[in-house]
């Protein structure tokens, strides 16, 4: 994944995922579970709610509490009526819709694998939007309460391969997820971020214009607990840091000529990794202001990025590179974790470097 200035803090702090999935919710009007908060002390509200008037619960974040064998209240049947997909979910990978069809679920339990499988009359590119990269364009991966498409959960932005934008079909791993260039975390963050309970949810793909292309409803068992779903999350946040090797992208190299500062960033840059890196470059061709409350500069900021290899096999590391105008000194500091990269990648960022 090719890492500009604007995205760089998003690969570089998974920790920040769920605040920057809420402002870019806000942004395009998705709700998002971390945005709510207390969701434990909501669901306890909920259960007394129950209690006490003998009706049926509103769950953590809209999520309805129906009992186990009935299904969800649906709002607007006529909401599902027409949809230009179909969709399923399994517990196992299928490499086709037809195949999925076959052993469709309809449960899980805490910690159960989710597999997501989609198939559109026409392709993917079809029916894809403009996301927050312009030169990017994707789908809306949502989880919401069964029967009810004005409510969500939990949405996250999709980005496709080319090989799926030419594909009538889809399959994703939705728990314990796969690692592509952005986090498939809808399915976990809404079970595993909310509370133990019976909830029956459905998961939806939305394309252009917030149109519904496609839905499956999945309820979540999980009375006894969501131990195994929230550990799954940070589990994938370690996964998804480190990215797939298949679509990891050496940032791009701007070439800045600076040869002073070149060799600074190489000197601490090795002393930061223990060995000098095959390769160091600059990916941003001027400085960055850093300013305190009163409007003083307190440093500047630059990035660069490393390549080197680690047990033969290639990575790129990003740099931070700071200034300090008060005495010029140049401080280094390594900007999230290594993430690998193919052989040929690896190669072509060398030539790049040379």
């Amino acid at each position: 994944m090719a890492l500009t200035n604007k995205t760089r803090i998003i690969a570089s702090g998974w920790r920040y995922l769920p605040a920057l999935a809420c402002t870019l919710g806000m942004a395009l009007l998705l709700p998002y579970p971390a945005c709510a908060g207390g969701l434990s002390d909501l669901g306890k509200a909920a259960e007394a709610l129950k209690a006490a008037t003998g009706k049926p619960a509103q769950a953590p974040n809209g999520m309805v509490a129906a009992k186990p064998g009935t299904l969800g209240q649906l709002a607007s049947p006529a909401d599902y009526q027409g949809l230009p997909g179909e969709a399923v979910v399994t517990a196992t990978p299928s490499s086709s819709f037809d195949e999925a069809s076959k052993k469709i679920m309809a449960s899980v339990q805490d910690g159960d694998p989710v597999y997501f499988h989609v198939r559109l009359p026409r392709s993917l590119k079809d029916y894809v939007f403009p996301t927050f990269s312009d030169d990017r364009v994707g789908l809306i991966l949502s989880v919401g309460p069964r029967g009810q498409p004005g409510q969500q959960h939990n949405a996250m932005a999709l980005l496709l391969t080319n090989a799926e934008m030419e594909a009538t079909e889809l399959h994703l791993n939705l728990a314990p997820g796969e690692v592509r260039k952005s986090a498939m975390l809808a399915w976990m963050e809404t079970v595993g971020g909310g509370s133990p309970g019976h909830w029956e949810n459905e998961i939806r793909l939305l394309g252009k214009n917030r149109s519904m292309l496609a839905v499956a409803p999945l309820t979540a068992e999980v009375s006894n607990g969501i131990s195994k779903y929230r550990a799954m999350i940070k589990e994938y946040g370690n996964r998804f840091m480190i990215g797939d090797p298949a679509s990891n992208e050496a940032p791009l190299n701007i070439h800045r000529r600076d040869a002073r500062l070149s060799e600074e960033v190489v000197r601490q840059a090795s002393q930061l990794l223990g060995r000098k890196p095959e390769a160091t470059y600059f990916t941003d061709d001027g400085w960055s202001d850093h300013r305190n409350g009163i409007g003083q500069i307190e440093y500047q900021i630059t990035t660069a990025t490393l390549l080197t290899q680690l047990n033969k096999k290639p990575y790129y590391q990003n740099l931070s590179v700071r200034k300090y105008p008060v005495n010029g000194r140049i401080e280094v500091e390594l900007d999230g974790k290594p993430r690998e990269l193919t052989m040929d990648n690896y190669k072509r960022a060398m030539a790049e470097a040379r």
